[in-house]
This record gives C-alpha cells, structure tokens and sequence, in this order.
C-alpha cells in the first residue's frame, strides 16, 4: 500500500462478481457522487469468481493511492 500518492486521503474498494454487476455499479457511482471534490478514490474489481474474495481484495490493495482504505462489498448499505 502506498502512503497517500496524489493527496488522495480515503480508498474505497469494491470487489464484486459478473452477477452483482448492476447492484455493485450503483454502488460505485453513488460513492463517485459523494466523494466528487473530496481525495477519495472509489475502485472497484469484478473477476468471474476464479479468485477468491480474498485474493481479490489483496488485488485491490495493490491498487490504492489513499493513506487509508475500506472495503465494501457490491451489496453493502450507504
């Protein structure tokens, strides 16, 4: 993980399937909307379920600019 390149403060990651799809987009574009102005990232990854949650959150990890991160999951609440 890095330590906060391109000042972005928050990384949000969203690790998701083909069949959650349409939920877990919703869920991206409504946290685009809600950090839009903010140094917060929104990232999302959707495989075809040949890795597992795991290995997919370790993928997203590799992936963030923020100094801190949170995972939510394609059908989390905001």
């Amino acid at each position: 993980m890095t330590t906060g390149k391109n000042n972005i403060h928050l990384s949000i990651l969203i690790p998701s399937i083909p069949e959650r799809f349409k939920k877990a987009t919703t869920l991206y574009n409504r946290l685009l909307k809600l950090s839009e102005g903010m140094n917060v990232e929104v990232i999302m990854l959707t495989d075809n379920r040949i890795i597992t949650i795991g290995e997919k959150q370790n993928h997203l990890l590799s992936m963030v600019n923020g100094k801190y991160f949170i995972i939510l999951h394609d059908d989390d609440e905001i």
